[in-house]
């Protein structure tokens, strides 16, 4: 209710010391140097992702590298891109931040989308 209170779409959850984690139904992806990555489960709380495993071992078994790290969402501005991913919604870019404009990639999304099943 607050993201739409806001204006937006979704919000995107983050740690009190300010890492990105998930956003309320959907797992956090993003492409840093043509590494696929997402906030790692177990320690920070989020439950693991069936749709993010399956994204995860796609881009693997494709033979493009993926990693479970932290990112802070100002770290967002100067990636190829990032995503929420859910079996409901499937893979979305995420757009805009914080009224700010992310950088967005048709391919990646596409790439993305596929290994999800999508």
């Amino acid at each position: 209710r607050e993201a739409t209170r806001r204006g937006c779409d979704d919000a995107l959850w983050v740690s009190t010391d300010g890492y990105a984690l998930e956003a309320t139904t959907a797992a956090l992806v993003w492409v840093d140097g043509g590494v696929v990555c997402s906030t790692p489960s177990g320690d920070t709380g989020i439950l693991e992702s069936v749709t993010l495993t399956t994204i995860l071992d796609g881009m693997a078994e494709a033979g493009i590298p993926t990693d479970r790290r932290l990112v802070r969402p100002g770290d967002l501005d100067s990636i190829t891109g990032a995503w929420l991913a859910s079996s409901a919604r499937g893979v979305c870019p995420i757009a805009t931040l914080d009224a700010r404009i992310l950088p967005t990639d048709d391919d990646w999304t596409d790439r993305i989308a596929s290994a999800a099943g999508f």
